[in-house]
This record gives structure tokens, C-alpha cells and sequence, in this order.
């Protein structure tokens, strides 16, 4: 695509026990799985916060999939990328939804 991504890299999760949305550090061996957080849960426990929560975290995994399926040549490209990728997808839309 046109431009790169500006936001943090690396894999991101929703903890629902702290209801911290954030990345996890993996850059040395000391913070490794230590979560840098980028936001927390108001506490209400209203369903669309912590819905919202799931995709936040996913987001970043969603774009680079829609990036991906962009940057396909042409039809039969995006045809066969599509079916390489299915499972993929099926995945990161189950962690949109919190699955």
C-alpha cells in the first residue's frame, strides 16, 4: 500500500482480569510477555466496552490482512491469496468478536 503503518508494532491483547488493552513487549528477554498498555476499560461492565476492547486489539492484525489482500496483483491473485489466507482471516475476526 501508499504509506506504512504508524502505530505500535508487535502482537496486541485485551487482559480482561485488569481490562488493560496494550502491546506485549517481546524486545528483550526481561519484559518478554510484559504488556505496555495503551488503555483501559472503564469500570462499567457494559458489553460494547469490552467488545470494543477485542477489536482495538485486533485491529492492527486486521489491517495488516486487508493490507495484504490489497497488494494482490489482480483477480486470480486476490482469489488464490484469499483462499491461502482463510483460516487466517476466520482467526482474526473470532478476535475481533472476543472469541
Amino acid at each position: 500500500m501508499n504509506s506504512e503503518a504508524k502505530w505500535t508494532q508487535g502482537p496486541w491483547k485485551y487482559n480482561a482480569k485488569t481490562r488493560e488493552i496494550g502491546v506485549v513487549d517481546t524486545s528483550d528477554t526481561q519484559s518478554y510477555g510484559m504488556m505496555l498498555v495503551v488503555a483501559y476499560i472503564d469500570e462499567y461492565d457494559h458489553p460494547e466496552y469490552t467488545a470494543n476492547a477485542h477489536l482495538i486489539a485486533a485491529s492492527p492484525e486486521l489491517y495488516e490482512a486487508l493490507d495484504m489482500l490489497m497488494d494482490a496483483s489482480g483477480p486470480g491473485d486476490l482469489a488464490q491469496l484469499m483462499a491461502e489466507e482463510r483460516e487466517n482471516i476466520i482467526e482474526l475476526l473470532a478476535k475481533a468478536r472476543g472469541e
